[in-house]
């Protein structure tokens, strides 16, 4: 059996409140994994740890007790392997589209010639090539994040660690990023692990969905969904998407109640 891309075993986070050394448990004993090219979002209410977790996974900090290993070796910190794309762009603002895009495989030491290429195929695909040689801040809100997406997936990663990337957009344009970012995952050979506070966007993305419960944050449910692929983001007025909609609320609710 191959190893999951990336496995949570027992983990916990905790920190220090203040200097009377008192803590706050963010993440209580989590165990998951995130399989080959399965999308994956973790739900759940502000503070139970799901942007915690993400960067646990992404080697940006590491557990108080537990271990994270990703495709078999223990994280210790950030890897090409592990792509974030985070909920504000975080581009370089005084390089290129094009040169933004293409960072991660300069560090890589790709030929120029590669680097052009894969620049081109990548802007094309996410819609931007005629804005190759723009400055980010010249860019709409959802311009920007396209360029982030295809920055993370131009290096080929394993796994796609995305912390709400779409909460700062208009409802229309969170919709068209939902529907281009199922299109593109569907060609890349990567994992997605998908921060939401949207019930709704976790169902029209994923195949499992986590629910986290928090104070401190555990994994309290998870769904599978059986939705047919491909999907859309009109498919929620279907019988099937409103019933597992409504299991989904129940576990919430129940969550919030406990």
């Amino acid at each position: 059996m191959k190893n999951p891309v990336v496995l949570c075993d027992n983990v916990s986070m905790v920190y220090s409140k203040n200097s009377k050394k008192e803590s706050i448990v963010a993440l209580d004993k989590v165990s998951m994994e995130v399989r080959e090219r399965e999308f994956l979002s973790i739900v759940g209410p502000s503070g139970c740890g799901k942007s915690t977790l993400l960067r646990l996974m992404a080697g940006f900090e590491r557990p108080s007790s537990g271990s994270v290993t990703a495709s078999g070796k223990r994280v210790i910190g950030p890897s090409a392997e592990r792509a974030v794309v985070f909920q504000q762009p975080t581009l370089y603002p005084w390089l290129s589209v094009a040169q933004n895009v293409s960072f991660g495989l300069k560090l890589r030491k790709y030929k120029s010639k590669e680097v052009g290429e894969l620049v081109d195929y990548f802007l094309e695909r996410v819609g931007l090539l005629p804005f190759r040689e723009a400055k980010p801040y010249t860019l709409s809100g959802g311009m920007q994040q396209r360029v982030a997406i295809a920055r993370a997936l131009i290096v080929k990663p394993a796994i796609v660690l995305m912390d709400e990337p779409f909460a700062a957009l208009d409802s229309q344009m969170r919709v068209s990023m939902q529907d281009f970012l199922l299109e593109l995952w569907q060609e890349i050979d990567a994992a997605v692990v998908f921060v939401t506070h949207d019930i709704t966007e976790a169902i029209i993305l994923s195949d499992r969905v986590i629910v986290m419960d928090a104070h401190p944050g555990r994994i309290h449910h998870e769904e599978t969904i059986t939705l047919a692929r491909p999907r859309k983001t009109s498919m929620e007025l279907s019988d099937a998407f409103v019933a597992i909609r409504r299991h989904m609320d129940r576990e919430l609710r129940s969550d919030q109640a406990s």
